[in-house]
């Protein structure tokens, strides 16, 4: 059996990727970890940097992981 592979997103780069490659982005809250919010990513590909929904996406889980920051600060 193959064990699972945990990401850990930082938030520009690969937030960015994951946008790109994934239909779904789950936040979750550092500890204990729960999940914050599961974002549904239904863009249609190839996806783009400008795309408005793509974008407004990208706003919406740099809050969440802002939110989750605080929580630990």
């Amino acid at each position: 059996m193959t064990n699972p592979r945990i990401w850990t997103p930082r938030p520009n780069s690969t937030l960015r990727k994951a946008l790109r490659l994934a239909d779904r982005a789950v936040v979750m809250w550092p500890r204990p970890g729960k999940v914050l919010r599961d974002v549904a990513v239904d863009l249609p590909r190839p996806r783009g940097h400008d795309d408005p929904e793509y974008l407004r996406l990208r706003r919406v889980i740099l809050r969440l992981l802002g939110e989750t920051e605080r929580s630990t600060a």
